[in-house]
């Protein structure tokens, strides 16, 4: 790499000149590497090369020739834009690896032998035999090494894909070998046969070389090799035959391998790109460096998918970043640019749409990058398109042209910005994986104090962010190395944030049990710290006591079961009384303990019933009395009534059905969002006054009733008519009338007698928050009358003019001429299945013809049968004595019977003289008789 060395000795600058000049030294990575090669071996070993039973002597005479020739077919022929196609599925499995099906690319892309002319002829691999056994060991020990050595490859194996014959006039287009997984390059022994010109030549970049194999071909093996996205040509070939074996260079090397040779294998480019790393100005925190198209089929991509130069930055980035401060990912990068204005670019936007670790594990998906994030972010103006969406192609002509660009990228990440990548917007983030990259670096030997000390305050992000999915397995792992590394404080973190979660708290005790035996077989502790280790999980545990018994089936000494037994009991009751607040979760917590110590003097009424008074929630208070009572046959129940009317007495504001501005305030919800949280609160009162009234305490649930029902209608809001419709939009009416059915049915069950209370809160109920509109059953309209329709900009000239044409008995047909803005305003309101709408073309301005199709009536009349049903279907759950009780005769039988309104669509229907007089029992008066019940 030609660097100026005085370079990094400068201040870097701001984050522009900084990545400009990380661009340049990128973009220099392996420019002085070789990568083409060739070698002889005179002295060899014969591969007894053998086709239909019969040995090919070597050097190659006229008789091997023509053996082969029967053997094999011709080369293909492939010019222009013929397309051209290899199975890799044809290759065996080897070591373990799986072949995909391999697309070549069109012409000038494939294999070498591809694109030969006349002349040329090959052999697949699976049809001729190299019988000498120690072909392989002078293949694998000594050529292939040399070579991979001068090409700066390691851990490299070479697979036979084909046997080839070049004749005289033989020749190749220039092409390139686009490669499968783990392809790095192709390797083409050629044995002795003697031969003139047909030389091979090579480009990469600006980087240009002749191979030649006429020296010596008489008697030598010439072995030539290049990497896969170096274009080859082959000039012809001007006497006499060249045979070659073509081989596949893959990549084998190991993960630990590989970690081990970032370490080791520190080149000039490395250093040279370590230190402007180390250099990052303040800026972004991330920056990502767009490599050469890969050739892959499923779009995920990963380290060994790199080939060529490709491969040369993203080693030599990967053993920048393994040193200390950086993490290095891959990614699937797609920019789409917008064109709105002939040519000018606006709205564009990179999208990385995974980002996997170079072993190919998902990271994340759609992260956001900035051009300023981007290394040479000009080249793609330069680069062909992916695909491009025209306007013309579109119903909107006004949409602008969208430009997509998709590159495969290196991505950096400075361990300061893995916070900023949690809660990434849109983005779906493995919380697991960042953390275990983190734990890589962090347990890297190169890792220092500043990038640990990050990593860890990282680690306390990372357990905010965990809430759903495998991201509760990062707590076990982060508490591993908070331990390791003395961060008790991360450690509590971990085990308080990992015991909350049903699925990974048991694992998590596990490995902290693990933890802390092995610290104390090492002689690193004194003596067993029982609250140093395990506190977090009392403190924090949905069920500490069953969790503390599944630590006590983990120990096997009987003085350390015993220490932890002792340790249990006074840290959960510790835990009871220093929680500063017990909620619905804490059920199981609290009915163990009463359980427990339920028969020691004084318990129950110095601990228990003071701490819940203090620091129980609401919830928890009604479902804890509700189980007191149901099983207050148990002897640590049998003070039930006692326990009812102890809170009662202490926490009736508390025990009041709450409003959903109450639950808002508490939980710091929306009103909205609170309502559909009360649902479950509601059912909670309900249950615990049925059992209330069960133990007999009528006087004093009679209290707490009137006084819930007088707060609830003070306090919560009366929803709007639209909120009590049923178009699906809004639903809150079910909510109200669940609300209704669940304080209804335990005091019909208890024959709870009615209070003025109570009245006022079920009428209140029914018609402000449960019934909708009613329906009002219209008398069939005369002649062609419709009704108006209101205009949507307030009161137009135009629709003046066709009210006055709707309310019209006698006119069927209207007519408007107007401009089109009009005509088209006034056919907004005019539905196609109550009037047909055509336009007469015979005049200018065209006429609107509107006809009345006499169909309003019967429309209307099945939007009154809807409400009347909807209306039936809500009140269904209410008909009986208690409603009637509650309501008094005449309201029962207006809403809930229904018969006002039963009357009205009889009337209409034209069968009101077989029902009951309107007057007979009913005062007819809907509206009147709603506002006397308010008041």
């Amino acid at each position: 790499m030609d660097i100026d060395q005085d370079a990094n000795d400068d201040s870097p600058g701001d984050f522009q000149t900084w990545s400009s000049t990380l661009l340049g030294y990128l973009n220099q990575v392996g420019s002085t590497n070789k990568f083409a090669t060739s070698e002889k071996f005179k002295g060899f070993v014969d591969p007894w090369l053998e086709l239909g039973g019969q040995r090919v002597s070597l050097p190659l005479g006229q008789d091997d020739v023509e053996l082969i020739r029967r053997f094999c077919s011709p080369a293909p022929v492939e010019r222009g834009n013929e397309a051209l196609h290899r199975n890799a599925q044809e290759l065996d499995d080897w070591e373990g690896l799986r072949w995909n099906t391999e697309t070549w690319r069109s012409a000038k892309v494939g294999p070498i032998g591809h694109n030969l002319q006349k002349k040329s002829w090959e052999l697949d691999r699976r049809r001729f035999e190299l019988a000498n056994p120690d072909w392989e060991g002078f293949l694998g020990n000594t050529i292939v090494p040399r070579i991979a050595q001068q090409l700066d490859l390691w851990d490299v194996r070479a697979v036979l894909q084909k046997l080839l014959l070049h004749g005289e006039g033989s020749f190749s287009e220039s092409q390139i070998d686009w490669p499968s997984s783990r392809i790095l390059g192709t390797l083409a022994v050629c044995f002795p046969s003697q031969h003139s010109d047909g030389d091979f030549h090579l480009s990469s970049g600006d980087q240009k070389v002749v191979l030649r194999t006429t020296l010596g071909s008489e008697s030598d093996i010439t072995v030539l090799a290049w990497h896969v996205d170096a274009t080859h040509e082959i000039k012809p070939l001007t006497q006499g035959y060249r045979l070659i074996l073509v081989y596949d260079l893959f990549q084998i090397e190991t993960a630990e391998r590989q970690r081990m040779a970032d370490i080791e294998l520190i080149t000039e480019d490395v250093q040279i790109v370590r230190r402007q790393l180390l250099a990052w100005p303040t800026g972004p925190t991330k920056i990502a460096y767009p490599l050469s198209r890969v050739l892959k089929d499923d779009g995920y991509l990963s380290f060994e998918d790199l080939t060529g130069r490709n491969r040369n930055v993203a080693v030599t980035l990967r053993r920048a970043c393994a040193l200390d401060g950086f993490i290095m990912l891959l990614a699937n990068m797609t920019r789409t640019n917008m064109d709105v204005d002939e040519g000018r670019l606006e709205e564009t936007n990179t999208v990385a749409n995974e980002v996997l670790t170079c072993s190919r594990d998902f990271v994340m998906s759609r992260l956001t990058l900035d051009d300023s994030e981007i290394l040479g972010v000009d080249r793609f103006l330069e680069q062909e398109l992916d695909n491009m969406d025209e306007s013309e192609s579109t119903e909107n002509t006004s949409r602008p042209d969208t430009f997509r660009y998709r590159d495969p990228a290196i991505i950096i990440v400075r361990v300061e910005g893995l916070s900023s990548l949690l809660d990434y917007p849109d983005a779906d983030t493995r919380i697991d994986r960042l953390v275990s990259l983190a734990c890589d670096k962090i347990n890297s030997p190169s890792c220092s104090q500043r990038t640990t000390s990050i990593i860890l305050d990282f680690f306390l992000d990372a357990l905010d962010a965990i809430s759903t999915g495998t991201a509760w397995n990062a707590a076990g792992v982060i508490a591993y190395q908070a331990v390791e590394l003395g961060r008790h404080d991360v450690f509590m973190a971990a085990v308080t944030k990992g015991i909350t979660n049903w699925s990974t708290r048991k694992p998590l005790l596990e490995k902290l049990w693990n933890i802390v035996e092995i610290r104390y077989q090492s002689d690193e502790e004194e003596h067993f710290d029982w609250e140093k280790w395990f506190g977090g999980v009392v403190s924090a545990s949905l069920s500490p006591r069953e969790d503390l018994e599944y630590v006590s089936t983990l120990i096997e000494d009987g003085y350390t079961w015993e220490s932890f037994d002792n340790f249990t009991t006074w840290a959960l009751d510790k835990a009871f009384q220093y929680r500063p607040k017990l909620g619905l979760q804490d059920l199981d917590f609290v009915l163990d303990m009463v359980r427990q110590r339920y028969d020691e003097s004084g318990w129950i009424d110095d601990v228990l019933l003071p701490t819940l008074k203090s620091r129980a929630s609401r919830d928890l208070l009604y479902v804890f009395l509700e189980t007191v009572a149901e099983e207050r046959t148990e002897p640590e129940f049998a003070g039930a009534v006692t326990m009812f009317q102890y809170f009662l007495n202490q926490r009736s504001k508390k025990l009041m059905l709450p409003s959903s501005i109450c639950l808002a305030n508490e939980t710091n919800e929306s009103p909205e969002d609170a309502l559909y949280l009360a649902e479950t609160c509601w059912d909670q009162f309900a249950r615990f006054v049925e059992k209330g009234l069960e133990l007999g305490l009528v006087e004093e649930f009679t209290k707490l009733i009137d006084a819930s029902c007088d707060r609830f209608l003070k306090e919560e809001p009366i929803p709007s008519k639209e909120h009590r419709s049923d178009d699906g939009q809004w639903d809150t009416w079910r909510i109200y009338k669940a609300l209704l059915v669940f304080l209804l049915k335990p005091l019909k069950l208890y024959k709870r007698p009615t209070t003025l209370s109570l009245r006022k809160f079920a009428t209140s109920m029914l018609l402000d928050y449960i019934l909708p509109e009613p329906p009002t059953y219209a008398e069939k309209p005369v002649g062609w009358a419709h009704r108006s329709i209101p205009c949507p900009n307030g009161d137009c000239e135009d629709c003046g003019s066709l009210n006055q044409f709707l309310g019209s008995e006698t006119q069927q047909v209207g007519r408007f001429p107007m401009e089109k803005n009009r005509r088209a305003h006034l056919r907004k309101q005019l539905p196609p299945n109550l009037f047909k709408c055509s336009i007469e073309v015979r005049s200018s301005p065209h006429t609107l013809v509107v006809t009345k199709l006499g169909k309003q009536h019967e429309a209307l009349r099945r939007e009154e049968d809807e409400k009347f049903a909807k209306w039936e279907a809500r009140v269904e759950n209410f008909k009986g004595e208690q409603m009637r009780e509650i309501l008094g005769d005449e309201a029962y039988g207006k809403y809930i019977l229904m018969n006002e309104m039963r009357w009205q669509r009889d009337r209409v229907m034209g069968t009101a003289g077989n029902k009951r007089s309107r007057d007979d029992g009913d005062d007819g008066d809907l509206e009147r008789l709603t506002q006397r019940l308010r008041l």
